[in-house]
């Protein structure tokens, strides 16, 4: 990973940027220095770029509304900034995601488990519909 994309994931964690702005910084990135061969042309074409999330209000609160547009390349370096993460970090993440009844091992997530994560998504929709709200989780 190359030094300009891990200040550009710091800024975002930091909060200095917005996702969307953070997604344009990497995405310049990406085709300054790109070449055949390289990760974005070897993308498999069809698959996902966003994971979306949409959340219309309840009847009381027809004003509230949620559309968060999280990009996959965002999901990917958060995979690979895991794998650096030390022991003692994924074992808390690991512990505050039983507490919250996600069981999930994150310590054991490599890097080569990002495509098939990412192709198993694109399956993936996920509607509720609860008392005048409306939540849609999907990919595209």
């Amino acid at each position: 990973m190359s030094e300009n994309t891990k200040k550009i994931l710091q800024m975002l964690s930091e909060g200095k940027i917005t996702v969307d702005e953070a997604n344009k910084l990497l995405g310049a990135l990406g085709n300054e220095g790109e070449k055949p061969g390289s990760i974005a042309t070897a993308t498999p074409k069809g698959s996902p770029k966003y994971l979306r999330v949409i959340i219309n209000g309840t009847d009381e609160d027809k004003n509230a509304k949620v559309n968060v547009r999280v990009p996959m390349a965002l999901l990917r370096a958060g995979i690979k900034l895991a794998s650096i993460l030390p022991a003692d970090a994924t074992n808390e993440i690991d512990h505050n995601l039983k507490g919250k009844g996600v069981n999930f091992d994150f310590k054991n997530l490599r890097e080569e488990d990002i495509e098939p994560l990412i192709e198993a998504m694109t399956e993936m929709e996920v509607d509720v519909d609860s008392e005048g709200s409306k939540v849609k989780v999907f990919t595209e």
